[in-house]
């Protein structure tokens, strides 16, 4: 090859390097500031936000369609958070009722331990031990 080829090659080289690079930090630019903004959203609206945007690509949704669309979810996430909570008192009232029967079967040094387990969870702990496993 001549020496023009040699620099004509470096040069398209060159020019596909530097684009790579470009694209790259361009990408990452708009990741980070798009990432970064759903980041100091609490988790219930970022995942809301995802999934506009998920419904908004894939059905090509109008701004009208959007801000409709976002109302619907966050009424939607509203009311399943209050189903949410209230599951979860019951759940926890559930719980909260097999554990005498549970701790009726284990040893005293066993209740104890369970008892700790508890209260680090941030539950309530047993009540006051039975007298020992049956």
């Amino acid at each position: 090859m001549t020496g023009d080829k040699w620099r004509t090659l470096g040069l398209l080289a060159g020019i596909f390097v530097l684009g790579g690079i470009t694209g790259a930090a361009a990408m990452k630019v708009h990741v980070n500031r798009d990432v970064g903004a759903l980041l100091e959203m609490n988790p219930a609206e970022a995942q809301q936000k995802l999934k506009l945007r998920a419904l908004a690509r894939r059905l090509g949704l109008s701004d009208e369609q959007k801000a409709k669309i976002g109302q619907i979810l966050r009424a939607q996430r509203d009311e399943c958070k209050s189903v949410e909570q209230r599951t979860q008192e019951e759940l926890t009232q559930c719980r909260e009722k097999a554990l005498p029967a549970a701790a009726e079967i284990l040893s005293p040094e066993q209740r104890v331990k369970l008892d700790q387990i508890l209260r680090r969870q941030g539950r309530r702990g047993l009540a006051a031990p039975a007298d020992g496993p049956r």
